[in-house]
């Protein structure tokens, strides 16, 4: 060790908190980090009651609130705010927020971070050259070519997202 280095021990005195103290012996190669085999006792260090207020003070849970309109059959838009996207080939799907995303570059931007590293060229989705194409479940559950309606109806209308390879996706689109 570099003899400009100011060496510390840790206070034995303080061993439960983080205070280190300067080295009071000459011995340079040795930092005592405190670290014992004694047995720790259940009581010791944890109480019966984690948490005082309960587990409910720990996130304020959003209250829903109830739409007249709902009951009439019309479902609210805040339901496909988080979508599921999967991509072939991949075990693991994964939620994007649509409603945050502005048009279909900014989607396949985010798509392309996402499941980008799946692939050796990454995605390119909505590029001439691409191997991959989106697809997205509109409400009447078909599922249609991403690009095909304006970007507000797609955005509206989407229920879920799926990534497959274009010699593949026209088993899907027929």
């Amino acid at each position: 060790m570099d003899s400009n280095m100011a060496e510390f021990l840790m206070d034995p005195l303080t061993s439960n908190s983080s205070i280190y103290c300067p080295a009071k012996d000459d011995n340079n190669d040795i930092i005592d980090l405190g670290l014992s085999l004694k047995t720790m006792h259940a009581g010791d260090n944890h109480s019966s009651h984690p948490f005082a207020g309960g587990y409910d003070s720990l996130m304020e849970w959003p209250v829903k609130v109830e739409d007249g309109d709902e009951g009439d059959g019309v479902q609210s838009k805040h339901r496909w705010e988080y979508i599921k996207v999967n991509m072939d080939g991949v075990p693991v799907g994964r939620k994007i927020c649509v409603l945050d995303q502005v048009s279909y570059s900014s989607l396949a931007h985010q798509l392309e971070d996402m499941f980008g590293r799946q692939t050796i060229n990454g995605l390119h989705l909505f590029q001439v050259g691409s191997d991959y194409a989106l697809f997205y479940k509109d409400i009447e559950s078909n599922w249609r070519p991403a690009g095909d309606v304006p970007w507000k109806e797609f955005a509206d209308s989407a229920t879920r997202l799926r990534i497959m390879r274009k010699n593949e996706a026209f088993l899907l689109s027929s």
